[in-house]
């Protein structure tokens, strides 16, 4: 088994077990329960690596959901009830997908 097979099977659910928070993320009609991870304010870079803003991100496994622009995200945590959408699809690096959270 390779080393991102190995770790996607066993240490990242620990991982959104012990720092994340249940979610429901839904695209087209189409709704999942997911586990995610919330990133608040976090830099957002420019072309030339200059720091342009601070956004909030939103990540999952990929096995659960792959975040695209216009995803709705709702989750409840210690600050709220949160209902958001999913401005931009920052990446997938083959194990966990990363959304910018508008607004």
């Amino acid at each position: 088994m390779s080393f991102d097979a190995e770790f996607a099977a066993q240490v990242l659910p620990d991982l959104y077990e012990q720092a994340g928070v249940d979610a429901m993320v839904s695209r087209g009609g189409i709704a999942s329960p997911v586990r995610i991870v919330v990133d608040r304010d976090q830099e957002s870079m420019g072309d030339h690596h200059q720091v342009i803003g601070r956004v909030d991100r939103v990540r999952c496994q990929l096995s659960q959901w792959d975040f695209r622009g216009g995803d709705r995200v709702v989750w409840t945590d210690h600050l709220g009830a949160h209902d958001k959408e999913i401005e931009r699809r920052l990446n997938n690096d083959g194990l966990e997908s990363y959304g910018v959270l508008h607004g």
